[in-house]
């Protein structure tokens, strides 16, 4: 059940998070195991028929991440908060060493068919995913399409980048060391200061010590090392690329999906948010003739013939870095709970700091 001040308390602001930190106390949410996987689980305040929502955080995030958001994702739908293999303090109930996309997708389906979560009558499920979440995300709808009806995925793209690809061999250089501790700030310190645009750190200055800290302690150097190890492919002919679980999605066609990015983002390369929903069928418009703009549906004749497809379901966030969710929380939020609730991205508002739509 949900604590008591998350029903005393609902009108109050949200809190946005930091990376395993959050202002909001937890001390009246209880922590939950399920299928051996922490979990923090929230009924719908005001259940509306919707479907159950699944979020999956960041490589350093844990449950306690998302504190500040659980208020208006669960206020019309069931929440569940999901921690997964790498993420948060050691847990002897996974095994320590595979924490790979496959078995990440696998246990995410289990805990969904879990009696103990008891929402096999429910249907699908909406999987929101941030960064590493959203890989795993992707691969959940890639390898179990039935239990899924829409995802969002935040701060993942077709391709990391070369500046992406220095930032995790400097992440992996930092965790390789064998000082537990040390290392673990020293990762805390450069995963955060390169995963927020330089605004943001700028007006939240006295706070990032406080977050390294927290970071730290929340994980593991074993387990964070695993993730980048493991689940970061860069070989577009790789079975776990993000490209190869797009298509895979596109393929099953049952899956509704959308991609929002931060346009100061260095982990991810932001210019191909849009190639990765075009490549899993995301559109911004759902085409006439869903069967018009599959790839390989037509000879290049009949391509050349036809209506342009609409644009991606993909949006920018211009001001942000890699941490869309927690430097922009409410409207990314907005964008997140619009599409699942109608299936569209809201569009680009005006001013600064507005998310927009990348150009293709």
């Amino acid at each position: 059940m949900p604590a008591p001040w998350l029903r005393r308390f609902w009108w109050r602001p949200l809190v946005p998070t930091i990376l395993a930190s959050s202002v909001v106390s937890t001390a009246g949410m209880a922590v939950e195991t399920l299928q051996g996987h922490r979990c923090l689980r929230l009924p719908a305040a005001r259940p509306a028929g919707k479907p159950p929502l699944v979020v999956l955080g960041g490589t350093a995030q844990t449950v306690h991440s998302w504190v500040g958001h659980v208020q208006a994702l669960s206020r019309d739908r069931d929440l569940l908060i999901l921690e997964l293999r790498g993420q948060g303090p050691k847990n002897p109930a996974l095994p320590p060493l595979d924490v790979s996309l496959p078995a990440q997708a696998a246990d995410v389906a289990a805990v969904l068919e879990s009696p103990d979560l008891g929402w096999r009558q429910e249907g699908p499920v909406d999987l929101v995913g941030f960064s590493f979440g959203a890989r795993v995300a992707l691969a959940v709808a890639a390898a179990h399409p039935g239990i899924v009806r829409r995802c969002v995925l935040t701060s993942v793209a077709a391709d990391r980048g070369p500046v992406g690809r220095l930032v995790l061999k400097q992440w992996e250089a930092i965790l390789g060391r064998q000082e537990s501790r040390d290392s673990l700030e020293a990762f805390a310190w450069a995963s955060i200061l390169n995963t927020h645009a330089p605004d943001f750190l700028a007006r939240n200055e006295p706070r990032v010590s406080g977050w390294v800290s927290l970071v730290a302690e929340g994980n593991t150097r074993e387990g964070l090392l695993a993730i980048l190890e493991q689940t970061h492919v860069e070989d577009p002919d790789h079975p776990d690329h993000a490209l190869r679980h797009a298509a895979h999605v596109r393929k099953a066609g049952s899956v509704q999906g959308a991609v929002i990015c931060g346009g100061k983002d260095i982990v991810c390369n932001v210019a191909t948010a849009g190639q990765l929903a075009e490549t899993a069928g995301w559109w911004a418009q759902q085409p006439a003739d869903p069967n018009q703009h599959q790839a390989g549906a037509h000879d290049s004749q009949s391509r050349t013939m036809a209506t342009p497809p609409p644009p991606p379901a993909a949006i920018v966030f211009p001001q942000c870095g890699h941490a869309v969710p927690l430097e922009d929380p409410t409207r990314w939020r907005k964008a997140v709970l619009e599409f699942l609730d109608e299936g569209t991205l809201p569009p680009p508002p005006s001013g600064g700091g507005s998310p927009e739509v990348p150009k293709q």
